[in-house]
């Protein structure tokens, strides 16, 4: 099965991914760099959005400070963007390496570089959603992003929070439809490949949903920079 097959096969058929990367036939490498190079598209597409947002958050700055700040970004925004991959690199190797201690605790057969593989494809599924969002307020334009809150567009439960309650639109933020398509596409591989129960893998996953909460969190702090 060819890479581009198995971008198909992740979101409609995944055990036929889960048995090339038990196999050995699915590299890590391929996964990341398709997604360092979607996510450098979506960082280009939305860096307009960012810097509206920055424009209208509310901060001790002054307005030559902010200037300057913005200034800064469109500056090395494109370095930024040419820095992704090995960003994304770094980031996936923590956080699978952190997530992957839970695993191998309860699968002796589990393999950091299979379990990465799978890490990976299944973060495939999120991408969709960071698209839609993205295309979504371009097409809105920039003009019509008023607040930090303008430049949220998902679907996930984030509308069901009081407004004046950001911790609990950070938290409802991570109950989205395709970040939970992501889990259950790890959870099944991870009973695929490893042998894992139906318990333990979802026992697995918990510090994946966790660390997305603590991403979120950070992000509403940043006033919807993050």
């Amino acid at each position: 099965m060819s890479f581009l097959n198995r971008v198909g096969w992740i979101f409609v058929s995944p055990a036929n991914v889960f048995v090339d990367i038990r196999e050995g036939r699915a590299p890590w490498w391929q996964p990341w760099l398709c997604l360092s190079l979607i996510y450098m598209v979506i960082g280009y597409l939305s860096m307009p959005i960012q810097l509206a947002v920055m424009e209208t958050n509310p901060s001790n700055l002054t307005l030559d400070q902010l200037d300057q700040q913005i200034e800064m970004t469109e500056k090395f925004g494109m370095l930024q963007l040419l820095a992704t991959p090995v960003i994304m690199l770094i980031i996936g190797l923590v956080i699978g390496g952190i997530t992957y201690i839970a695993v191998s605790i309860m699968s002796a057969k589990a393999t950091f570089k299979q379990y990465f593989s799978l890490a990976i494809f299944a973060s495939l599924v999120t991408v969709p959603s960071q698209l839609i969002s993205t295309l979504v307020l371009r097409a809105r334009g920039t003009e019509s992003i008023r607040s930090a809150e303008d430049a949220y567009v998902s679907i996930s439960l984030r509308f069901l929070a009081p407004e004046d309650s950001g911790i609990l639109k950070a938290l409802l933020s991570t109950i989205e439809f395709f970040s939970i398509w992501s889990l259950v596409v790890l959870a099944m591989g991870l009973m695929a490949i490893f042998g894992l129960s139906r318990g333990q893998s979802i026992v697995a996953i918990l510090p994946w949903w966790l660390i997305s909460v603590v991403m979120a969190l950070i992000s509403q702090a940043l006033g919807g920079l993050g």
